[in-house]
């Protein structure tokens, strides 16, 4: 018998939720059975992606897939086998990454769609309707989620994954939060600093004097966990995302004002026009008093900042306008946290927000 195909696995989940003891034993079984069927293939190599979206992320940001083209071109295996191609990608540009790995002499397939083929020019036109169709059901799913989960917040039920900085979920009923006081204590002192007039830089620094863990850090130190991501020290822009955080007045948030999110592996911030809010079921940490005073301080401080032009070295200086305030943009220096734990300096122009 000729020698047998080299037959390389590969196996994702978009979450951690969706985990069996931090496995994929279902997929596993199905593209060994799936293997079994063919007496031609010999299991090579598994390729595992445990909690990594094929929506949110291109293949650039996908390390395994990068992997798996440079050892299609050394040659290393000769067929790559999925549960489903939704498994291998959730964006149109996935047809090119299959077209070159065919070009590379791999075959690819899945258990669920069989063999994924680029050599005729209907075949490629077939993948990407075959990406587009799964970009669509992403679309979709995260509609339903969305949905659901404002359903839930109008009914005061707390949906978050990971507590606010301040809270901790109940034990008994994991949609409702309760005070940490330690991290609460933090908090109330960040707002009666700036209260005072303290800027958000000044405010910054005296917490990393004293060592206090940001809100990323602190939650993995709570939860026994090793940091996988985030600072390990409080920024300016941190600060500000607990100042315009409506949680601490005790309502149920979705997007609040100035929060971040990953995109294509980079920490990025939300449009404020996603943001909503209700009131919630959990204790409030600062009264509506403090976050009055708070918001006027920040408002005087937008103001005066907004009033400085960007150092002339950078490339729009004095050419970009806020739509608010109709003032000249403020260019600042800001950092992006990876999920690899990895980071990078980007300009940004702002109204002064963070200031």
């Amino acid at each position: 018998m000729a020698d047998k195909k080299r037959v390389r696995t590969l196996l994702r989940v978009s979450s951690r939720q969706q985990l069996h003891d931090d496995d994929i034993p279902i997929q596993r079984a199905e593209t060994a059975d799936f293997i079994a069927g063919h007496p031609d293939w010999e299991l090579d190599k598994e390729y595992v992606e445990k909690a990594v979206s094929a929506y949110k992320n291109s293949v650039e940001d996908r390390e395994m897939l990068l992997q798996i083209m440079e050892d299609a071109r050394n040659h290393e295996f000769d067929v790559l086998l999925a549960y489903m191609s939704d498994r291998i990608g959730r964006r149109e540009e996935y047809t090119f990454y299959i077209s070159t790995l065919n070009s590379l002499g791999v075959d690819v397939w899945t258990v669920k769609d069989g063999r994924l083929k680029s050599e005729e020019h209907v075949d490629k036109l077939l993948n990407y309707i075959r990406f587009w169709q799964n970009e669509g059901e992403s679309r979709k799913t995260s509609m339903r989620v969305k949905d659901a989960q404002l359903e839930m917040v109008r009914a005061g039920k707390f949906v978050g994954g990971k507590a606010p900085y301040g809270y901790r979920k109940s034990t008994e009923n994991r949609y409702k939060l309760v005070i940490d006081e330690y991290a609460a204590g933090v908090v109330r002192s960040i707002f009666e600093r700036r209260a005072s007039g303290m800027s958000t830089s000044k405010i910054t620094a005296l917490l990393n004097q004293k060592k206090v863990l940001p809100p990323m850090a602190y939650w993995y130190q709570q939860n026994g966990k090793e940091r996988r991501r985030g600072p390990s020290t409080w920024s300016t822009t941190v600060v500000m995302s607990v100042l315009r955080n409506e949680v601490y007045l005790g309502k149920l948030v979705m997007n609040y004002l100035g929060s971040r999110s990953y995109k294509d592996s980079t920490m990025v911030r939300k449009p404020d026009s996603e943001h909503i809010c209700f009131d919630g079921a959990h204790e409030a940490i600062i009264s509506q008093t403090m976050w009055d005073a708070v918001q006027e301080v920040n408002t005087r401080a937008s103001r005066r900042f907004s009033k400085r032009s960007a150092p002339a070295h950078y490339l729009f200086s004095g050419k970009l306008m806020c739509a608010d305030c109709k003032g000249p943009l403020v260019a600042s220096k800001e950092r992006q946290y990876r999920k690899d734990g990895s980071s990078k300096d980007y300009v940004s122009y702002h109204c002064g927000r963070n200031n």
